[in-house]
């Protein structure tokens, strides 16, 4: 990628909203996540290596997580988690979303990147990551 690049944004589909609510206590609001432009050119440059593998699966993390949590120091968003197929840098893609919903009601996206096994088993004993199957 270089300096020209242009990042668009992408809508990714509706927040498993009842996963998330469940994981965390919540009671958001149905809506639809999206990808800003800056966010998108933060996830190529920022983690270059786990790129190709988060873009291939995003959507998918968003529909049908895993797992769900939030971290005590970023409280103003959560994450969710799936597996990601073989080859990837790690087995395991994180989105960070916001809490809440921009001015015309989507979740928007702040990062993502691959996690290891171990940050997965790590933060499920922490209890700031939950399964929600």
């Amino acid at each position: 990628m270089n300096a020209a690049t242009k990042f668009h944004a992408i809508t990714l589909g509706r927040l498993a909203i009842d996963k998330v609510n469940q994981a965390l206590g919540t009671e958001l609001d149905p809506g639809d996540v999206w990808l800003s432009p800056g966010a998108h050119r933060h996830i190529a440059v920022d983690h270059p290596d786990d790129y190709p593998f988060i873009m291939a699966v995003i959507a998918d993390v968003v529909a049908q997580p895993l797992y769900v949590g939030q971290d005590p120091k970023h409280g103003r968003n959560f994450y969710i988690v799936r597996p990601l197929p073989a080859g990837a840098p790690n087995p395991h893609a994180l989105v960070s979303i916001g809490l809440a919903r921009d001015e015309v009601g989507r979740y928007r996206v702040r990062t993502a990147y691959t996690i290891s096994q171990d940050t997965v088993t790590a933060r499920r004993s922490a209890k700031r990551l939950h399964v929600v199957i």
